[in-house]
């Protein structure tokens, strides 16, 4: 399998701890449909650096490490994971990746552009679509 991080601009460093995604829309793909998907939402409009796929084992275990860091500060942490409903969503996440399939994560602005995004990903085998608003997490399909 072509790995589809290293062709996107906007791909998530492996390299690089995972943040909270204010203001995406992240929906889980086929990882054979990822360029498909990428492919229309730069022809709707939606720059190459707004688009983050993530992919494959090494993204998976980001996904692992924030609920895995030992010690108090994991501790502190996995309890702040777990005030929400983030804990979930990361480990469901993790699951997406170790099963084969890639996210592929939007940053947008407004509700047009969310629901935008929500209907590629869907035309292209989607599912786990959430988007990650400044304060609120919104399941969309």
């Amino acid at each position: 399998m072509h790995d589809q991080r290293e062709a996107r601009a906007g791909a998530e460093s492996a390299a690089q701890p995972l943040v909270y995604p204010a203001n995406r829309v992240s929906g889980a793909v086929p990882a054979a449909a990822v360029t498909a998907a990428v492919d229309e939402l730069q022809a709707a409009g939606f720059a190459a650096d707004a688009i983050f796929t993530l992919a494959g084992e090494e993204d998976a275990q980001r996904f692992r490490d924030l609920a895995g860091t030992p010690g108090i500060w994991g501790a502190v942490r996995r309890f702040a994971l777990s005030l929400g409903a983030d804990l979930d969503l990361a480990r469901q996440a993790e699951t997406e990746l170790e099963s084969g399939n890639a996210l592929v994560e939007v940053t947008v602005a407004g509700d047009d552009e969310k629901d935008q995004v929500r209907d590629v990903l869907l035309r292209h085998g989607g599912h786990f679509i959430t988007y990650f608003g400044p304060w609120t997490i919104e399941t969309l399909a």
